[in-house]
């Protein structure tokens, strides 16, 4: 029973006022209420501060553990290696930290080189990252070999691939800002006795290679100083990615969600082969495919030396592609076909620069080939280069136009594909038109009109064909 706080008096639970002095008994409910709630608080705060406690130092026992467990696996591999290569090997590294929690294995500073008389191997990560999952984590805490693998993660930071040929002193070297590897699939001991279980379930692997620069010196002798910048340009990537999957229902390896950037060049596509067996050792291919969506550009390119055999450069080149491109491999007797969908190309700004001695052989090879007695030579550029066509349903529509320094022309036709015999395909209409020329093609120009008749629509110069496309013949 509780009493009152004035008088002493014992009082009843649901009182509110004191029977012997009357004193509000509310408030001392109230404070008794706060008084309970703040000692249950207190002991749910202990409690819960207790298990974070003693969750931390069992996570830090355990990962203690795993830490000398890979590093006593580590220095296995490390004579492992040595014994099966036949040569020097060594694996060093900074610090090793495992966090069970999180699945995580933080491995620092690795240096990995193999070296015998004729080759050095060096590889170096300022850090690895191993995600993976509780049960792999017990394994090696239990100091037990994992038998099965069906998800792993890993990422390398700043790696850097060196390789150096004693036989002719060359070397090559790679780097990368950032390497991210992906596994999802079945991998068990049992591949060791039995490798065509991979065949049996679907495998995937995820690439990601960021920052990548290859430094090949060879390159340089090769093109010497003129050719750096175009050389830097392909040899230095802010991304390379891919996914290698084997998909068992279908029987198909794929190169999925190909993706290479840089500043100067875009390429997206996937590739996939059918094949037919159960086992390596019977596997056939069956097909060959293209992805529906290629893609690939560059921008910004030139090469080669004006003096010598003359300077190079292209604004922009695209080509896009959207078509399911299938390849047969025992197909020995088809025709050959062209594949359903549609292809877009297009160049801007390609120009030609020749200066001094490469000039003059320029100057007399367009005399010898048009006839020129003139040193009105022009400069060789093409604005715009587009080619364009569609394929449906049998049908196949062309639309080109070429905007140069020399010719403007357009091309245009509209075919009927045989697809079991090529050849035989029906020209609808097939028009070259060629809207404007430079007088250098004159001479050439005319020679073809004295040859071939009237081929002139006003200011045109226009050739039609009629016919087959095994056998196009000119409309007279």
């Amino acid at each position: 029973m509780p009493f009152c706080s004035d008088c002493g008096n014992e009082v009843e639970r649901d009182e509110k006022y004191c029977s012997n002095c009357g004193k509000n008994l509310t408030s001392d409910l109230s404070s008794r209420n706060t008084f309970n709630f703040k000692k249950y608080s207190f002991i749910f705060i202990g409690v819960i501060l207790a298990i974070l406690v003693l969750g931390f130092i069992i996570n830090t026992y355990i990962g203690m553990q795993i830490e000398d467990e890979v590093s006593f696996i580590i220095s296995k591999q490390e004579r492992f290696i040595e014994s099966e290569l036949d040569v020097d090997a060594y694996i060093n590294y900074g610090d090793i930290e495992v966090n069970p929690i999180f699945r995580k294995i933080n491995i620092t500073d690795i240096s990995f080189k193999l070296k015998d008389s004729y080759e050095n191997v060096e590889y170096n990560i300022s850090k690895l990252t191993v995600d993976t999952s509780y049960d792999n984590l017990l394994k090696i805490f239990n100091n037990k070999p994992i038998e099965k693998l069906n998800s792993l993660s890993i990422n390398l930071k700043k790696s850097h691939f060196f390789y150096e040929s004693n036989w002719n002193e060359s070397y090559f070297g790679l780097d990368f800002d950032e390497v991210s590897v992906i596994f999802d699939g079945n991998l068990s001991k049992e591949l060791e006795k039995n490798p065509d279980i991979l065949l049996y379930d679907d495998q995937n692997l995820d690439f990601t290679f960021k920052g990548v620069k290859f430094n090949i010196p060879e390159f340089e002798k090769m093109y010497g100083y003129m050719g750096t910048d175009i050389i830097n340009k392909f040899t230095n990537y802010d991304e390379i990615s891919f996914n290698l999957c084997h998909n068992s229902d279908s029987k198909k390896f794929k190169i999925e969600n190909i993706n290479i950037s840089n500043p100067s060049l875009d390429f997206n596509t996937d590739i996939a082969i059918q094949y037919s067996g159960n086992k390596f050792k019977y596997l056939e291919p069956v097909n060959f495919q293209v992805g529906s969506d290629f893609d690939f550009s560059l921008r910004d390119l030139s090469w080669g030396n004006p003096y010598d055999y003359g300077k190079y450069s292209i604004d922009n080149l695209s080509m896009k592609i959207k078509s399911n491109i299938v390849v047969d491999y025992f197909d020995y007797y088809s025709e050959p076909s062209i594949p359903e969908g549609e292809f877009n190309l297009t160049v801007n700004g390609i120009n030609v620069e020749f200066k001094g001695s490469a000039e003059q052989d320029f100057q007399e090879l367009i005399r010898y080939e048009f006839g020129m007695n003139t040193n009105d030579i022009p400069k060789i550029k093409i604005d715009k280069l587009t080619l364009n066509y569609n394929v449906n349903n049998h049908k196949m529509e062309i639309n080109s136009k070429l905007d140069s320094s020399i010719l403007n022309a357009n091309f245009i036709s509209d075919i009927n594909l045989n697809e079991h015999y090529y050849n035989d395909s029906e020209i609808k209409q097939m028009k070259i038109e060629i809207t404007d020329y430079h007088d250098i093609l004159k001479p050439t120009i005319r020679e073809i009109e004295i040859a071939m008749g009237d081929i002139r629509d006003g200011d045109k110069i226009v050739f039609s064909f009629e016919g087959n496309l095994g056998n196009p013949q000119l409309k007279q």
